[in-house]
């Protein structure tokens, strides 16, 4: 047996520390028996020929290899060989089911468990097979979605997992809910057949004409080509399998803190008891530290739960001592915890769960507290942990919309860059609900995200189109659906602390003005994500929802206001003459201002062609100057944030090879290259192209390319820099951090299984599993930093050992590629 390359040099240090050493496992153990199964990676993919939605793909159906995540149609701005789709398939596949196939084994050990398949978000709406058997369908391309496979699993046997993917744009109006899915397979448009137009045409047709049977019950601009994110479906985030207790488990965990009046942890567990008769459940929680060393212990709990009931236990309690999760300085550090819960029967652990959280609070000021330097609070103002903060916010819009960024090296590079600036707010300003790894990477970064959901500007019903009347069910269908949707959307994140507050729409219920009773409506969705989730500012984004939401929104937001809504000079609303703080009562936000479109609009150059460096430059200099007179003015007046729209497009390019950051608008395409990974198996989306800079529209950041430089800043990002980057409120610098580790294991065995273990502070932790790649390789992001034990079998069929020291990072890389991930070469046989 031989060894390759053991381990690069980056890890000599740790390997002093703690010597690599393999063995041959001590059980009959297989690398794929773990609690999670990562099952992301290269899967295959056909489209129905078929009308019937029932029909799986036959024998003859042609296949091929895709990504996951990554989307099998998408119209703008975006070809769809991103993601190895042929040109041949480029014909209204958005009106046909995309199936995706892979084989599995489910771990021989799970047999008396329950097994889930997870996922975060698959557009629009999926049915999910196992071995043929329908197991069962999600409708809302936003939230994650759980299926319970236990019934069809046949633990260490190969199966086949088959998911069926919709776009929006097979939903027809049934009952006045999304129930009735059907393709157009009789819609014709001038004589000629729907299926014969190209993506294009299609778009017309939905931009132009007025479907009168068609109802958009989710984000329709989500999906909308005149909106640039439209006709796309696909896997779009990590999806993956885990046991649970079969007949007892946790099904879902928040933790609340709170820091005004003294600072107290709340810890809610949710068990359920899926037998037919009551059972005795104890459960046991503790919280851990980064470092894996016990927090705080919490009481132990032992109940009677009644059959089929879900028991909710709870602890409320002080903890001073506790460190604060902020994004630096006096407002705290980014430090996370973990809470682990454990449910036993007669002493046996029957199943456990896990959840990361941050200690903090940002709340609008209460003259009931007084603030870190004893004076009252500011009803008017915003607190992070007890100090007045203001919101230096950038609208963020690249990120998932053409699935290029959507891992974790690309985040901790765009971050960290804004960071630099001074930014200490990201608004996603997709239309889409960010993937997980999004909040994960912001909070270990300390970067505050005001969370939108997905229903954005220009969102249903179009204004000509027909619009249903008062009254109609349909109405009743649209607000029941997104109810469902929001409290999925919430539940699913509810554990970061980087999420500051929720905000259900932008610019949709509350500009709508054909909208039945959109004041009273958007009232009653922000009450009901209260009843979700009490912790966190709720309001909307728009400037008329101001006025709409009334005592609804825990903040009020403008938009471009100066001086279309505000008096720059008085900081009165204009018609009504008085400062705005008099006829609001409460916090105000800029949610966005000064866009460079705008910007263009107003100096009557928009659609200029730039000849020369120096015109260009002088542009970008007079809209920072522009920008900086603005955001101050907001904070003279006594705004409690300011969020630019996009800084990130106008204040950096790619370089002298890179185009300009002002022509995107103007209707240049993006260049692709082909891209190799070091793996296709980890989290987050990895298409086989990519755009030359990851960008949306023009933010461009080059995260893969170690012959082209990162970034190049513009003369609007040093004015940006200049404005935010030394006030009190920087954010945490960077050194601080604590990134979660990641490591390849290269196996030399194509499609091996590979699973880390923890083995020390945090034996009792979920193990994962990844499949290594087409060339053996499998990246992990692990957890935490700890000691883990690597496992695999080898060529010759056998399982083998690796025990492993995995380190926190504390510096971002802000250099292209991955040279910073330790990569380790497991021995193999010889002959391979």
């Amino acid at each position: 047996m031989r060894l390759l390359n053991v381990v690069p040099l980056a890890l000599l240090a740790a390997i002093a520390a703690h010597p690599l050493s393999l063995r041959a496992a001590d059980t009959q153990t297989t690398p794929t028996e773990t609690d999670r199964m990562l099952l992301n990676g290269t899967w295959e993919l056909t489209l129905s020929q078929s009308e019937s939605e029932q029909d799986l793909p036959g024998a003859d159906s042609r296949w091929i290899d895709i990504p996951v995540p990554s989307l099998y149609t998408r119209v703008h701005p975006y070809p769809l060989e991103l993601t190895g789709v042929p040109k041949d398939w480029q014909q209204v596949h958005c009106l046909r089911v995309g199936w995706y196939k892979r084989t599995l084994t489910i771990p021989a050990n799970w047999k008396d468990k329950r097994i889930l398949l997870r996922g975060d978000q698959a557009t629009f709406a999926i049915d999910a097979y196992l071995d043929g058997q329908w197991v069962g369908q999600h409708i809302g391309g936003q939230t994650p979605f759980t299926f319970d496979l236990t019934p069809y699993a046949r633990p260490g046997t190969a199966q086949t997992l088959l998911i069926a993917v919709r776009s929006v744009d097979h939903f027809k109006v049934g009952e006045g809910v999304p129930n009735s899915p059907a393709i157009f397979p009789g819609v014709t448009v001038d004589g000629q057949p729907i299926q014969t137009l190209n993506e294009d045409q299609v778009g017309e047709i939905i931009r132009s004409k007025k479907p009168r049977d068609i109802y958009w019950f989710e984000n329709p601009d989500s999906h909308n080509p005149s909106a640039g994110f439209g006709l796309r479906s696909g896997i779009q985030a990590d999806i993956w399998l885990v046991a649970r207790g079969r007949d007892l488990d946790i099904t879902r965990q928040k933790v609340e803190t709170t820091v005004n009046g003294g600072k107290r942890l709340r810890t809610q567990t949710w068990v359920r008891n899926r037998l037919d008769h009551p059972q005795v459940v104890r459960l046991e929680r503790t919280v851990y530290d980064a470092q894996g060393k016990v927090a705080l212990e919490l009481p132990t709990s032992e109940v009677i739960i009644q059959p089929g009931e879900e028991f909710l236990f709870t602890d409320n309690r002080p903890w001073e001592d506790v460190r604060l999760w902020g994004i630096g300085g006096d407002y705290g550090e980014p430090y996370l915890y973990w809470l682990r819960s454990t449910v036993r029967l007669d002493g046996e652990a029957i199943d456990s769960d896990s959840v990361r959280f941050g200690f903090r609070q940002l709340s609008v000021g209460d003259p009931l507290y007084t603030d870190a330097e004893d004076e009252p609070q500011d009803p008017l103002k915003l607190y992070l942990n007890n100090r007045q903060i203001f919101l230096q916010a950038d609208c963020v819009g690249w990120i998932s919309h053409g699935m290029e960024g959507v891992n974790r090296p690309a985040l901790e590079k765009f971050i960290a860059i804004l960071q630099g600036m001074g930014v200490n707010t990201l608004r996603p300003h997709t239309h889409q609900v960010m993937p997980d790894i999004f909040y994960q990477v912001a909070d270990e970064m300390g970067m505050m995200i005001a969370d939108q959901y997905s229903l954005g500007s220009g969102s249903v019903p179009y204004l000509d189109w027909q619009v249903p009347a008062d009254g109609d069910p349909r109405w009743v269908g649209y607000y029941d659906h997104l109810r469902r949707e929001l409290r999925a959307w919430i539940e699913g994140s509810w554990n970061h602390p980087s999420i500051i507050s929720w905000v259900p729409e932008n610019e949709v219920i509350s500009h709508n003005r054909l909208m039945p009773d959109r004041a009273q409506g958007l009232k009653d969705l922000m009450d009901f994500m209260r009843t979700v989730d009490t912790t966190r500012l709720i309001y909307s984004e728009g400037s008329r929802s101001m006025d709409l939401a009334g005592s609804g929104a825990d903040l009020a937001v403008l938009h471009y206001p100066f001086p279309r809504r505000i008096d720059p000079a008085t900081g009165n609303i204009q018609g009504r003459d008085k400062h705005w703080s008099e006829v609001l009562q409460k916090p105000t936000i800029i949610g966005e201002d000064v866009s460079w479109e705008e910007f263009l609009a107003a100096m009557e150059i928009r659609g200029r062609k730039y000849e020369n460096m120096e015109q260009e430059t002088r542009d970008l200099e007079t809209h920072g100057r522009e920008f900086q007179q603005r955001q101050q003015l907001a904070r003279d007046l006594g705004f409690s944030g300011y969020s630019y729209w996009h800084i990130s497009n106008y204040a950096f390019g790619g370089g002298p090879d890179a185009r300009t950051p002002w022509d995107i608008p103007f209707g240049a395409s993006p260049q692709t290259v082909a891209v190799t990974w070091p793996a296709q198996s980890g989290f987050g989306s990895r298409p086989e192209q990519m755009t030359t800079f990851v960008r949306r529209p023009n933010c461009r950041i080059n995260w893969y390319d170690p012959t082209l430089p990162l970034f190049t800043p513009s003369p609007f990002y040093d004015d940006v820099v200049d404005v935010w980057a030394d006030t009190p409120y920087a954010p945490w610098t960077q050194g601080h951090y604590q990134l979660s580790p990641e490591v390849i294991v290269a196996t030399g065995t194509p499609g091996a299984w590979v699973t880390a273990t923890p083995t020390s502070a945090f034996a009792d932790w979920e193990a994962l599993t990844l499949q290594a790649d087409s060339e053996g390789r499998a990246w992990f992001t692990l957890p935490f930093a700890s000691d883990y034990t690597l496992t695999w079998t080898n060529a010759d069929g056998n399982p083998r050992q690796l025990d492993y020291q995995a380190q926190y990072r504390h510096n971002v890389s802000l250099e292209p590629g991955y040279a910073y991930i330790p990569v380790i070469s497991l021995p193999v046989t010889d002959g391979r």
